[in-house]
């Protein structure tokens, strides 16, 4: 009797788990209503170390967990993992992510993940696990999303064919009008499958109420401020396209008031922070410019500065740290030049400049150095509102949410 009964419980169980079968029976559809109120989300990126592809991660891991779905996270391992876990993601690691040499392997360890976890949705932040997750979503027929998270090179055919992997989804996001247009005149995607959706700030986080003016004090003794010196912050890893050569010559000549902190990391660019240590001295800067190591409390070193400057020379996706330090009320200067000019309203909020134009740059600079301390203030005061409603974190997540939505229905 037992015998005669398994094929239909078979049958019974296959027909709820097709989710692509051409069958249209009430028990399937059933099934797709239960799945789809609790969607999976995987999204796939290299390492979860730091950096903002990371942080990006994190923050829609935290929203999709928020929203009572499954989160989950596949990469090679980073110190990242442990935070996600605790925050309710799954994570899975795959240490083939990062190999080009088998994106096969590490499609089928996707494949794995997507069927065993029951994942209704791919989301894909890098060029190196694209092709493999392309594969797997394939294999799956589940959709697949993707985060173009800069403006590639692609000097040659192959790195051209490389990157376009990005755009082969059924949606690709861009966080900035900058890297949507980029999408579009190099790779010839369609406006109607790119979601422009800015990355955000944590208004939580990067609030300066939650600055005291003795942290404020602290940190200014700390750099050896002197009474009247008016404070500027380049903060950003030490490398030769955040223009920290074109800021200090640029305020060289100039004989006012003035302190320029650089902050960041130099982890693996020893010989270009040489190179910047020997500028200062050869200028005979050493009082007026000081380097100091990236901080895990930047909120503080934006609210000691008086005027955030963030020089590119190549244009950036988006610019963070540009909408970091409007949130925390510094006006900033920065270059007309990729997402981060998105951010900045010219004259209300801060300024704009040409890139690697040392003479325009010394222009705005001696500017500021002539207004009166309460101009600053409302213009910090202006950058802040403007980013609370144009860049919050809130905003990117729901849009990231509803791209999900959109495409799971």
């Amino acid at each position: 009797m037992r015998k005669q009964h398994k094929p239909c419980i078979r049958f019974v169980r296959w027909c709820i788990q097709a989710k692509y079968s051409t069958l249209n029976t009430p028990l399937r559809k059933v099934y797709q209503v239960a799945r789809l109120k609790n969607p999976g989300i995987l999204q796939v990126l290299p390492a979860l170390n730091t950096g903002g592809v990371e942080r990006g991660t994190c923050e829609i891991a935290q929203a999709i967990v928020e929203k009572g779905w499954r989160s989950y996270v596949a990469s090679t391992g980073g110190k990242l993992a442990p935070q996600l876990e605790d925050a309710g993601t799954l994570h899975l690691t795959v240490p083939t992510l990062k190999s080009h040499a088998l994106i096969f392997y590490s499609a089928w360890q996707l494949y794995k993940i997507i069927k065993k976890h029951k994942i209704d949705l791919v989301h894909v932040r890098s060029r190196a696990p694209a092709w493999a997750c392309f594969y797997a979503a394939k294999w799956s027929k589940v959709p697949l999303v993707s985060t173009f998270h800069g403006a590639y090179g692609c000097q040659n055919s192959f790195k051209y064919h490389y990157n376009k992997v990005m755009t082969w989804g059924d949606k690709v996001i861009a966080p900035s009008q900058y890297i949507a247009q980029h999408i579009q005149q190099i790779y010839h995607v369609p406006p109607s499958k790119i979601d422009l959706i800015y990355r955000g700030v944590d208004l939580n986080q990067f609030n300066p109420a939650h600055v005291s003016k003795g942290q404020i004090q602290s940190i200014r003794e700390q750099w050896q401020v002197k009474p009247h010196d008016r404070v500027f912050l380049l903060p950003g890893r030490f490398t030769a396209i955040k223009g920290h050569e074109d800021l200090i010559r640029a305020m060289a000549p100039l004989d006012q008031k003035w302190k320029l902190i650089l902050m960041g990391s130099w982890t693996g660019k020893e010989r270009y922070l040489a190179h910047i240590q020997h500028l200062i001295a050869e200028l005979k800067l050493a009082d007026k410019v000081k380097i100091v190591p990236a901080s895990a409390t930047i909120q503080e070193a934006y609210a000691a500065a008086d005027v955030v400057v963030c020089p590119s020379t190549k244009p950036e996706s988006f610019g963070r740290t540009i909408a970091e330090a409007g949130a925390m009320a510094r006006p900033i200067v920065t270059t007309n030049i990729g997402g981060g000019a998105e951010i900045v309203v010219p004259g209300k909020t801060g300024w704009l400049i040409p890139s690697q134009s040392i003479k325009d740059l010394r222009e705005v600079i001696d500017s500021i150095l002539s207004l009166d301390q309460q101009k600053l203030i409302d213009m910090g005061l202006s950058a802040q509102k403007h980013v609370e409603k144009k860049f919050p974190l809130s905003l990117m997540q729901q849009k990231t949410l509803a791209v999900y939505e959109k495409i799971l229905h």
